[in-house]
């Protein structure tokens, strides 16, 4: 189960310097504009610049839009974020229900024995 601070609005007032520096390098090695990161992410340059600055702490949703955007996992921003630590991450199947819960139980399910099986096939099961 992924340990959870309440993050609601754009940001959360908690400082998280360790957090910024992580977006803000992964942001100039993929030459992204702090602009071109909030129109993708969906907030103003302002609080893309505090987040860098470890002003603020993105939002959850924030943090899912930010990894897209960075190309980066997921479970990395979490981590840095305090939210998480790669030992307690949610189970499959209950993240997948959470973060898409419109998909169908079989849909679900098809996608956990698919994830289960690339652990095996690589060895990290």
């Amino acid at each position: 189960m992924v340990r959870c601070r309440q993050l609601t609005g754009g940001a959360s007032s908690t400082r998280n310097p360790k957090l910024g520096t992580y977006i803000a390098r992964q942001r100039k090695r993929r030459g992204l504009s702090l602009q071109q990161i909030a129109d993708a992410v969906g907030v103003r340059k302002s609080v893309v610049h505090d987040w860098e600055h470890g002003v603020m702490t993105p939002k959850l949703a924030s943090l899912e839009r930010l990894a897209d955007v960075l190309e980066v996992p997921l479970d990395d921003l979490l981590a840095r974020a305090g939210l998480s630590t790669k030992r307690r991450l949610p189970e499959p199947d209950a993240y997948l229900r959470a973060r898409f819960p419109r998909l169908p139980d079989e849909a679900i399910d098809t996608a956990v024995r698919y994830l289960f099986r690339l652990a095996r096939k690589h060895g990290a099961a």
